[in-house]
This record gives structure tokens, sequence and C-alpha cells, in this order.
């Protein structure tokens, strides 16, 4: 199912000739979330939300979290900036 929504979002891409990162929720500060990206070196880390920003020209937004699990490249309190498609409320996950 990952496999295919990263084809699907290529495909969009490529139809709007942009990029656009996508999210189907949006944690507000204080939510606790997780990288559930399985090709990104942080894949795993959990964390809470410190501040979410805009990207430019309306593309998506990106979340800054403040680790607070260890891995193998991250460790708690490391602070990580990611794009909402990488990342799923923790809450859930649990």
């Amino acid at each position: 199912m990952k496999l295919l929504r990263k084809y699907v979002r290529t495909f969009v891409r490529k139809i709007l000739g942009e990029s656009y990162v996508s999210h189907s929720f949006e944690p507000t500060v204080g939510d606790r979330v997780m990288n559930t990206n399985p090709g990104c070196k942080h894949h795993g880390s959990e964390g809470v939300v410190m501040n979410i920003d805009d990207l430019p020209n309306g593309m998506g937004k990106v979340v800054t979290y403040v680790v607070t699990n260890n891995g193998p490249t991250f460790r708690v309190g490391k602070t990580l900036i990611k794009t909402m498609d990488q990342l799923s409320p923790w809450e859930r996950l649990v």
C-alpha cells in the first residue's frame, strides 16, 4: 500500500509539473508523532511537535519535533524536521 501511494504521488507530481507534499493528518504543537517512512534514516523516531511551517508556494508543510526515543540515527532530545507525509500520529500506532 505504501509503495502504491509513492507511485500515485509521483504520477500526480508529473501531471501537475510540481512537487506537493501530501498528508492525511495535520498535527498541532504538542501532539506526538512517529516517522513511518521506511526510506528515511530517522524511520521509527517518535517525538513531540514543536513547530509546523508552510513550504513555499503552498507545496505542503513541514513538522519540527523533538525526539523522545533512541534509534540507530537519532537520540532523545534531537530536533528533526520532516514533511508531513513521513509522519503519523503516534497514539494510533501504539
